[in-house]
């Protein structure tokens, strides 16, 4: 596989850093936003593989912006991950529209499912 990019898109530079730490570990190539509006400029420039996209973001939400990546790049898989997780999320995340969804603080093995299940196609 030639294109091992995926996007993060996280305001939490620590948060940011141990998911690139993760993705790291799977060889993978990370490119990173801050919010948003910036995920979807990253995304049209690199179209990544997966883009993994924090909810509450500055600038722009981030479910706005699986909605937007959503239209224009219906391919690309959108994983939300939120910080405030409550029971229930993940199915409201996956009926707006994302591929997937992981809880922060994200642990390995999720991450790894997650990996498994939208890069192994």
């Amino acid at each position: 596989m030639k294109n091992r990019l995926v996007l993060v898109a996280e305001d939490d530079f620590a948060s940011f850093q141990l998911m690139e730490e993760y993705l790291l570990l799977y060889e993978l190539e990370v490119v990173h936003a801050v919010n948003g509006e910036e995920a979807i400029e990253k995304v049209r420039q690199h179209q990544p593989l997966l883009v993994f996209m924090d909810i509450r973001m500055p600038v722009m939400r981030g479910d706005e912006a699986m909605r937007i990546l959503k239209k224009e790049f219906p391919d690309i898989p959108v994983i939300a991950q939120t910080a405030y997780a409550m029971k229930g999320d993940e199915h409201k995340f996956l009926q707006e529209g994302f591929d997937g969804y992981l809880s922060k603080p994200v642990f390995e093995e999720p991450l790894e499912e997650v990996l498994k299940q939208f890069l192994d196609r």
